[in-house]
């Protein structure tokens, strides 16, 4: 749906309804064709299981968060998740906001993959990527909204934050920017989906429809924007 009607939806027979407004479907059908594109075009070019993708790095929201939100919440915060039915398909809790698998967890099982652990996990293997997404996040950084004057009821993590993770991160794992670029030509990089949560938190903070309208564009050029980085800093 391309309107901001809520919605009822359910991921498990045990699981509670969640509310949501479906604003970014179009976004996630389009990531996931071009996504599909991409595993077919590069479908015997050598690589990994065949597919030529040696790494996947996934920055986004909670479609893609598969455990970053909970380690970097507070204590006592978003107990819902860490504990089953969610995470019920992996037998345990897994930050993920599902009891299955998400979009980029069967990416990575397409492309013979290990499925992506969170940057904030301590311990983990991040050899085939690293997934930066964090359930809540937005495109647009918070003191971009408004002027920042209204608040994030979930998380301060936007676009801009993942960015410097992934960057930190590349930085801290290879030796040279060579290093870095070889890596990346083998290498899935997805940025979304993202920018449902700009929407949905300026409803939620009682801004009229009109008034988040305006924010389409902003936006837009960010996910536009942060698609860049990566051919661009390295």
């Amino acid at each position: 749906p391309s309107s901001s009607s809520p919605v009822e939806i359910r991921t498990h027979s045990s699981l509670r309804p969640t509310t949501v407004f479906c604003m970014a479907s179009s976004t996630a059908f389009l990531l996931l064709l071009v996504a599909a594109l991409h595993v077919c075009c590069c479908r015997g070019q050598g690589g990994h299981a065949g597919t030529g993708v040696a790494a996947i790095y996934s920055l986004g929201d909670s479609i893609t968060d598969t455990g970053n939100l909970v380690k970097e919440a507070p204590p006592g915060a978003f107990e819902t998740i860490k504990h089953l039915p969610y995470g019920l398909t992996f037998g345990r809790p897994t930050g993920r906001c599902s009891d299955g698998l998400l979009m980029i967890d069967f990416l990575a099982q397409d492309m013979g993959l290990p499925f992506l652990n969170p940057y904030l996990a301590m311990n983990r293997s991040f050899d085939h990527g690293a997934n930066f997404a964090v359930a809540g996040a937005t495109a647009m950084d918070p003191a971009d909204q408004f002027n920042g004057r209204f608040s994030m009821p979930f998380t301060a993590n936007s676009l801009k934050l993942q960015l410097r993770w992934f960057k930190d991160f590349m930085k801290s794992t290879f030796n040279t920017d060579e290093e870095i670029r070889k890596r990346l030509q083998s290498s899935l990089v997805l940025v979304g989906e993202i920018g449902g949560n700009d929407y949905n938190f300026a409803l939620f903070g009682n801004k009229n429809v009109s008034e988040v309208e305006k924010l389409i564009p902003a936006v837009v050029q960010t996910i536009i924007d942060a698609t860049k980085v990566p051919s661009q800093v390295f």
